[in-house]
């Protein structure tokens, strides 16, 4: 099991837009993230599940995870059909 690069990556964005330390990236809000050039929906996620592994101390856990599926999260808390994972939906497999 390798590092996840989209993990790695959002890290490196929230150390260079400031959010530097785990306290200040477990205190951001969304208009926060907002602000942050470039950031995408996609990113949100990653960064909330980020923020969910520090409040737990577990941010080896959040590096080294299965790359963040927006998708997959919504279904398992509101059961989105399956069909929604699509491009029509902004969602495609080959960002992975």
């Amino acid at each position: 099991m390798g590092i996840n690069k989209k993990a790695a990556r959002i890290i490196t964005v929230l150390c260079a837009a400031g959010f530097d330390d785990e306290a200040k990236i477990a205190a951001m809000t969304v208009d926060d993230m907002l602000l942050i050039p470039g950031i995408r929906l996609e990113d949100i996620g990653l960064i909330n599940e980020l923020q969910k592994h520090i409040k737990a101390s577990r941010v080896i856990s959040f590096l080294v995870s299965t790359p963040y599926n927006p998708f997959a999260a919504a279904r398992a808390a509101q059961d989105v059909p399956q069909d929604a994972q699509s491009e029509e939906y902004g969602y495609d497999e080959r960002n992975e």
